[in-house]
């Protein structure tokens, strides 16, 4: 790997981070809803970002392990 594509894949993961970050700013959103309103949907609206968020950082941790191992060629 070139240390340009070395640069490039970190900047992919700080996107899926930012993705991540994005999906728990909506699932705790989704839950202030749910205490305001009551509606049920909500709170599954929250279950399924949180969701989102768990699979995100799941593919994020194997891209950074892959990518700590990785070589790279000058």
């Amino acid at each position: 790997m070139t240390p340009e594509e070395y640069i490039q894949k970190l900047k992919e993961m700080r996107r899926s981070l930012s993705s991540i970050s994005h999906n728990i700013d909506e699932a705790v959103y989704n839950m202030n809803r749910r205490l305001e309103t009551g509606y049920e949907v909500c709170e599954n609206s929250s279950k399924i970002a949180t969701e989102f968020a768990f699979e995100g950082t799941k593919n994020l941790e194997k891209e950074l392990a892959i990518l700590t191992i990785s070589e790279i060629e000058y």
